[in-house]
């Protein structure tokens, strides 16, 4: 995650929201410790499982430790900021701003944020005079908003290499208007693969809906929860599974990995292995409507 150094008024209400979230997970999961900054192994996991349940959040381990156990003055980005506010039950970092602040105070946030993107839309095409833009915004096609974290596009254009885009922090794809044909691939693993081909001749924009990966999510998911019945999940990851697929795990931090065949790969989700971290799924590919291989890595 990048980091944006804001004012120290904005560190205090970010410690504020840390003390709600370490709040509600005591209560909801007790956890070792009230402080979130004493959390180690396993309630790291309980939050990065708790947020990918509940707002459809993933954070990872070095994350954690940057951000939520760090003493420094250094705020993740406001996508990410908006997440962790949904977490505690409010609408965005906005909204939390709202009632952490008096109602002046509050009122001036607010106005401040709300406006900001008006800003940028009326601002960008005054810094570049000479050129025009399309926006596409992209939408979950489950819940008819923006996704909580950046994804990743390949933008192909005609006669050019090709780039990797990520939606900003609301969502958006900005792209220069040309004649040439833009293509724009998903690339992000918790999103089924989809293309968007556009002639871009004019400024304007259109929302283009995404459909999530239904598979990859389980597979992260079911990579540390607790299992209650193993043989209906080992049924379930059969059934998204090809009986030829082939998973491959990348060690952190070195150049190896490890390869698994489909029945490998099950009895490690299933099985009560100590050495079992969260994974996070990198790619996949599918054939007959199921996963034929797959990239993973341990957070």
């Amino acid at each position: 995650m990048f980091l944006s150094t804001l004012n120290q008024q904005d560190y205090k209400y970010f410690l504020s929201l840390k003390k709600e979230i370490s709040s509600k997970m005591s209560h909801d999961f007790s956890m070792s410790s009230p402080n979130i900054i004493d959390w180690k192994g396993e309630d790291i996991v309980i939050f990065q499982e708790a947020l990918l349940k509940e707002v459809k959040g993933q954070i990872s381990s070095k994350w954690f430790y940057t951000h939520m156990k760090s003493t420094g003055n250094s705020l993740p980005r406001i996508d990410v900021l908006n997440m962790l506010s949904q977490f505690i039950g409010f609408n965005n970092w906005t909204h939390f701003l709202a009632n952490q602040v008096p109602q002046k105070e509050a009122k001036n946030s607010k106005i401040f944020y709300i406006l900001f993107p008006i800003l940028l839309v009326v601002l960008i095409p005054l810094l570049n005079q000479n050129e025009e833009f399309y926006t596409i915004s992209i939408i979950d096609f489950d819940t008819n908003k923006a996704p909580e974290n950046p994804v990743e596009f390949e933008h192909l254009i005609e006669g050019e290499t090709a780039k990797r885009i990520f939606t900003d922090s609301i969502g958006k794809l900005i792209l220069p208007v040309s004649e040439k044909l833009n293509k724009l691939v998903i690339k992000s693993p918790y999103y089924k693969e989809d293309t968007l081909r556009r002639t871009i001749k004019n400024e304007g924009g259109e929302i283009f809906k995404i459909k999530t990966d239904d598979y990859s999510l389980m597979v992260h998911y079911f990579s540390k929860s607790k299992v209650k019945d193993w043989k209906r999940r080992r049924r379930l990851l059969s059934n998204i599974f090809h009986n030829d697929a082939v998973i491959h795990e990348v060690y952190k931090g070195s150049f190896g990995l490890e390869q698994y065949t489909k029945t490998e790969f099950i009895n490690k989700l299933t099985l009560p292995l100590s050495s079992l971290k969260l994974l996070e799924v990198l790619s996949t590919e599918r054939k007959e409507g199921k996963i034929i291989k797959m990239r993973v890595k341990q957070l």
